[in-house]
């Protein structure tokens, strides 16, 4: 005798009918006939790109933010080491504010500020004791050697530190 899994089957298997077989093997929509994304989900895309947009913005800003606060303090850092190499060769702070003439008839001192002259005249002697007052001088190389030029604040220390 047969095993029973082995035996034909002894009633009748009825074919499942039309309607059924038509409505499981038809989906509803197929992926191969959607050609676009609705509305709501090109919505959804263009805020999700928004938000990581102003993520990444921030992130930027911030890094900006600190290489500028990093350029600022090299930058003070190595005036601060010009002032003290200036401090330790002349034995004082740059000035800050002098008087310069290019022609030799400027450093007799009989202008009217004869007073600013002897002390720009005092300030040189110190710094470069070989400067000759005697001789003209074209300091700001525009071809000629009788200007005279006033430096204050920022030009004055741009000038001594700096050097002729």
């Amino acid at each position: 005798m047969q095993p029973t899994f082995l035996r034909p089957m002894q009633w009748p298997v009825q074919r499942p009918s039309r309607t059924f077989r038509r409505a499981v093997s038809r989906p509803v929509m197929s992926a191969s006939l959607r050609q676009a994304f609705s509305l709501i989900e090109l919505m959804i895309v263009i805020v999700i790109i928004a938000i990581l947009m102003s993520l990444l913005l921030v992130g930027v800003r911030g890094a900006m933010t600190a290489t500028r606060v990093a350029t600022v303090t090299v930058e003070f850092k190595n005036m601060e080491k010009a002032v003290t190499d200036f401090k330790a060769k002349f034995g004082a702070d740059p000035p800050s504010g002098i008087v310069l003439f290019e022609a030799a008839a400027g450093w007799s001192g009989s202008t009217p500020s004869a007073a600013a002259v002897s002390r720009s005249r005092a300030l040189i002697r110190k710094m470069w004791p070989d400067f000759n007052f005697a001789l003209p001088h074209d300091i700001n190389g525009d071809g000629d050697s009788v200007d005279t030029l006033t430096l204050n604040g920022s030009e004055a220390l741009v000038f001594f530190l700096g050097g002729v």
